[in-house]
């Protein structure tokens, strides 16, 4: 999907079910905001960040930018706050069988699958017997 950048949202789109490859995914966003003008520095590990002169520290020099994204592996941990636990609770319902007439009603006609990932993470897709699964 394209990388949209202002409003910081992001978006997959796709037919059906989705799983996604965590290390295919992050080279291709990489490539996505590299067409869009963004420099990436992979392999670098970041040292001491001044939040208000937006700089980072690095083994080779110092980064400075408008906008600074960390991603990556133990992010937290490298600036010592250890392990982030996060505690997650998840939930999964299904409607019964719906006609076609309700799944044309609720807009899900064509069958993707959804999911939002604002806030909270919600998703859903309908069942091959027709039942509207919704989970978040």
């Amino acid at each position: 999907p394209e990388v949209l950048i202002p409003g910081f949202s992001a978006s997959v789109y796709v037919p059906d079910d989705i799983i996604i490859d965590p290390a295919k995914y992050g080279s291709e966003l990489a490539a996505a905001l590299k067409r869009k003008g963004c420099r990436v520095f992979e392999n670098t590990k970041a040292g001491k960040i001044d939040k208000r002169g937006k700089t980072i520290e690095t083994e080779k020099g110092k980064i400075s930018a408008g906008k600074i994204i960390l991603a990556g592996q133990n992010v937290p941990r490298q600036f010592g706050y250890g392990n982030l636990l996060v505690p997650i609770e998840t939930y999964c319902l299904a409607t019964e069988p719906l006609s076609e007439e309700d799944i044309d009603g609720i807009g899900m006609q064509n069958r993707r699958s959804f999911f939002f990932a604002e806030a909270n993470y919600n998703y859903g897709r309908m069942t091959p017997d027709n039942r509207l699964m919704v989970g978040g």
